[in-house]
């Protein structure tokens, strides 16, 4: 299913972060349980990273390396999904993702 593209646009930039903070997901849809399908993560040295999980039943995921900001530096990032691939841009750079199979069928939002 196609997802609108969530763009964000302002002087987005994180002054700090524990670990890491989430800053984007993709959500499946009822009447599915309601778990993130992917979740883009900043942590603290800067890295963007891309939690894709493996099934649709949840908890087993790879973790994707996408992109690195400093800390305290603006950024912008674009999250599309089409077909079966999620697209991560930041800056300009993308990064594609294959979904799993099992989640073929399912709707999803951002």
């Amino acid at each position: 299913m196609r997802l609108p593209h969530r763009r964000i646009r302002r002087p987005h930039y994180l002054s700090q972060a524990k670990g890491h903070t989430t800053i984007g997901q993709i959500f499946q849809a009822p009447p599915a349980p309601s778990k993130p399908l992917r979740e883009l993560m900043y942590y603290n040295d800067g890295t963007i990273k891309a939690l894709l999980e493996n099934t649709n039943q949840g908890g087993n995921s790879t973790l994707h390396p996408v992109g690195k900001v400093p800390l305290g530096t603006p950024f912008s990032y674009t999250l599309s999904y089409t077909g079966n691939t999620i697209t991560i841009t930041i800056d300009g750079k993308s990064s594609s993702l294959t979904v799993p199979p099992s989640f073929e069928g399912e709707h999803f939002y951002i």
